[in-house]
C-alpha cells in the first residue's frame, strides 16, 4: 500500500486556486460592470465607470473555489468548514476572511485590464482599501448562508464496525476481523482532519512477550487481575466506538480503589495516563471537573462538532451525574463564547468518561444503568511516598513520547484496536467491583463510623434499639462531648443498609423506643 498521506492538504498535485482566476470584466447592466472581486459603476458626474464595491457573486464564487462550505448540524444550526481531499475542519469567519484578505493582499501589481474600448488601471490601494472597508459584508451570518452547502457523508462508525483513519490507510474493526483498506475507500465520504491519526501503522497480531508499555500498564493499573484487565479493555473499546445508542448511553467513570482520605484523595493511580491513550485515537474534549457548574451556559464550549469523547476530570463530591442524563440519551446543546450555539444531535453525540476522586451518587436505577464503574488499583500509587516520585515513568518512561520508537506505536496503536474489538465482540464486561460501595459510605459519614461499622457491624434478623447502637458508638468512637446526634447516626445506618442491600425495617416499639430490625437481602460490605 502506498505510504503518499492524501489527508491535510498534503498532496503534491495540490493547485492553488485563488491563482486560476478568471480576469475578464462581466457585464452586470448599462450602468455597471464586475472584475475579479469588485464592482464598477458608472458616474453620471465624471461620465465614467469608478471601482465602487466588492462584487458579491464573484466573492460567493471565489469562497466556494476556496472549498469553504455551510453544514448543516441541524435544522436550526449550521457551522463553516473548509474542504481538503476529503478532510474537513470547521473554521470561524475570521478564518475565512483571513484567506481571502491574503488573495487581496498577494495582488501586488495595479489591476489593468480593458472593458468597452477603455483601458483601466486601478492602483492596489484602491482595491485594497475597499475591501478592507466592506468586508464585514461577507463575513457575516446572514450573507454566508449563500456559500454552497456541505451534505457530503461523514465516516463514523456503525453498530458492527468502528473506523480509524490513518495517514496510510484506513482501518476497519469488527468483531472478527481487524481490516486495513486504502484510503481510495474514503471517496464519496470525509473525515473530521482531528480526527486523522498522523501516524503510519502497522498491525502487530501477536505481541507475546513483546507487549507494549501502555498495554503493560493497563494490566498494572487493574493490579494484572484478568476480569478487571478484560472490563477496563472493553470500556476503552466503547469509549473508542463512535456509535450512538440511545439504550447504551452509559458514561464510564474511573474511581480509586482506595480513597486514603476522603477529602484529600491522593489519585496517582494512572486514570489520566488511561484517558491520554485514548486521546491519542479519537478527538477529546476535556472539561475542568474541579471548577464544573451545572448553571454555567458555557460549560460544554469545548465540545465541537467534530469530538468524540467528553472526559471530565477530577469532579468533586458536590457534581450531580443528573446533569448528564439528556447528553446520554437526547444529544448536547453547546454554547461558546462569542459564537452561536448548536446543538449536537443523538446520532453524533460523543461518549463520556469521568474521572472522579470521589463517588458519584448512584441511588436508583437512572443512575446505574447509565455508569460503568472502573476501579483503578495502587498499584503506582503506592509507590509514592514523599510525592516526588513518578512512578509511571519509572515503569515505562513517558508514555507517547516523542522518543517512542515506530514499533512502540505500532504496539499501542495494535493494543487499542483489540480493545475496540473487544467492545464490538462482547460489549462491556463486567466484574466484582472492590470498594465503590465502602468509599461512597465512607464520603457520606465519616472515619469513626467506617472504622465502627467494620469493626462492629448491626446485627441482622434481630431486634434492636437505635439509642443502644447510638450510645455505644459514641461512647466507643467519639466521646460524650461529641455533637453527632442519634438522628445522623440513624442515617448513617440507612446509607449502609442500602450500600450492603440490606433491608432497614421498623418492627415495633418498646418504652417509647421504636424497635428495628435489619435485615440480609444481599452482598456483603466489600
Amino acid at each position: 500500500m502506498s505510504e503518499q498521506n492524501i489527508f491535510l492538504g498534503q498532496s503534491p498535485q495540490k493547485i492553488d486556486k485563488s491563482k486560476l482566476r478568471i480576469k475578464k470584466p462581466i457585464y452586470l447592466k448599462d450602468s455597471a460592470f464586475a472584475y475579479d472581486l469588485w464592482e464598477w459603476k458608472y458616474n453620471n458626474n465624471s461620465k465614467k465607470f469608478e471601482i465602487s464595491s466588492l462584487y458579491y457573486q464573484g466573492m460567493r464564487e471565489f469562497i466556494n473555489s476556496l472549498d469553504y462550505y455551510k453544514r448543516q448540524l441541524s435544522d436550526k444550526d449550521h457551522i463553516y468548514i473548509k474542504e481538503v481531499d476529503n478532510v474537513i475542519q470547521e473554521i470561524t469567519k475570521d478564518d475565512l476572511n483571513d484567506e481571502v484578505r491574503n488573495y487581496v493582499d498577494s495582488i501586488r501589481q495595479p489591476i489593468k485590464f480593458t472593458y468597452n474600448d477603455t483601458e483601466y488601471s486601478i492602483p492596489c490601494e484602491t482595491f485594497k482599501n475597499i475591501y478592507l472597508k466592506q468586508h464585514h459584508n461577507i463575513t457575516n451570518d446572514k450573507w454566508l448562508t449563500n456559500i454552497q452547502k456541505h451534505e457530503k457523508p461523514i465516516l463514523k462508525d456503525t453498530e458492527t464496525s468502528s473506523f480509524f483513519v490513518f495517514n496510510n490507510g484506513l482501518i476497519e474493526v469488527t468483531k472478527d476481523n481487524i481490516e486495513m483498506k486504502n484510503l481510495d475507500e474514503l471517496k464519496g465520504v470525509c473525515v473530521w482532519k482531528d480526527q486523522v491519526i498522523n501516524h503510519y501503522f502497522t498491525y502487530i497480531e501477536d505481541r507475546t512477550g513483546i507487549e507494549g508499555e501502555y498495554e503493560k500498564f493497563i494490566h498494572n493499573v487493574c493490579n494484572k487481575e484478568p476480569q478487571r484487565v478484560l472490563a477496563l479493555c472493553s470500556a476503552i473499546g466503547y469509549l473508542l466506538h463512535n456509535h450512538f445508542d440511545r439504550t447504551k448511553g452509559q458514561a464510564v467513570i474511573f474511581y480509586d480503589e482506595a480513597l486514603t482520605d476522603s477529602n484529600n484523595p491522593q489519585g496517582g493511580t494512572g486514570k489520566g495516563a488511561t484517558v491520554q491513550g485514548i486521546k491519542q485515537m479519537r478527538k477529546t474534549a476535556k472539561i475542568d471537573g474541579k471548577n464544573y457548574k451545572s448553571d454555567d451556559k458555557f460549560k460544554w464550549s469545548n465540545v465541537n462538532p467534530d469530538t468524540q469523547l467528553v472526559w471530565i476530570d477530577e469532579t468533586n463530591k458536590n457534581f450531580d451525574f443528573k446533569d448528564m442524563f439528556s447528553n446520554l440519551t437526547d444529544g448536547w446543546q453547546v454554547e461558546r463564547k462569542f459564537q452561536n450555539k448548536f446543538d449536537i444531535a443523538p446520532e453524533d453525540s460523543p461518549k463520556v468518561l469521568i474521572c472522579s476522586n470521589s463517588i458519584l451518587e448512584n441511588k436508583g436505577t437512572s443512575n446505574k444503568r447509565r455508569q460503568y464503574v472502573i476501579e483503578f488499583s495502587d498499584f503506582y500509587s503506592s509507590k509514592i511516598i514523599t510525592g516526588t516520585e513518578e512512578p509511571i515513568k519509572d515503569e515505562h518512561g513517558t508514555l507517547f513520547s516523542d522518543k517512542w520508537s515506530i514499533e512502540e506505536w505500532n504496539k499501542f496503536y495494535s493494543f487499542m484496536l483489540e480493545c475496540s474489538q473487544l467492545y464490538l465482540s462482547q460489549g462491556l464486561c463486567d466484574y466484582e467491583r472492590k470498594n465503590v460501595g465502602f468509599n461512597l459510605l465512607k464520603q457520606q459519614t465519616c472515619d469513626e463510623f467506617m472504622e465502627y461499622i467494620i469493626s462492629t457491624p448491626p446485627p441482622t434478623n434481630i431486634d434492636f434499639i437505635m439509642k443502644d447502637l447510638f450510645d455505644e458508638f459514641k461512647s466507643c468512637y467519639l466521646g460524650e462531648d461529641s455533637k453527632t446526634t442519634q438522628r445522623t447516626f440513624t442515617n448513617w445506618i440507612k446509607k449502609y443498609c442500602a450500600t450492603e442491600s440490606l433491608e432497614f425495617i421498623r418492627v415495633g416499639k418498646s418504652n417509647g423506643n421504636p424497635i428495628y430490625q435489619i435485615r440480609e437481602q444481599g452482598n456483603k460490605l466489600q
